[in-house]
């Protein structure tokens, strides 16, 4: 076990910082810190709630499903598309999302 000079004082090369060490540690932070930050950035440009009516009884725009247009409503209930009706096609929930 050899002595180490470290600033002022004189370390065993057990308890001297290795500075390499210390160097990858900081930078592993960094890249990680970096990378939350850009997940970050991307999350808060994503729209999670476009086509969301946020009223009592709101329904979610329907998302356009192999080529066909979406009509503007989307059963609350199943999520397909209601098309023009009062009721939903696929579970028979009414348009209004009431029983």
């Amino acid at each position: 076990m050899g002595i180490v000079q470290f600033g002022a004082a004189n370390l065993c090369e057990d308890c001297a910082p290795d500075i390499a060490e210390e160097l990858t540690a900081n930078q592993a932070q960094g890249v990680a810190e970096a990378t939350r930050q850009q997940r970050v950035e991307q999350e808060q440009k994503t729209d999670y709630v476009s086509g969301v009516n946020m009223t009592v009884g709101g329904q979610l725009a329907a998302k356009s499903v192999g080529g066909r247009a979406p009509s503007t409503l989307a059963c609350v209930k199943c999520k397909a598309d209601m098309g023009s009706g009062k009721f939903c096609p696929e579970c028979g929930g009414k348009l209004s999302g009431g029983k």
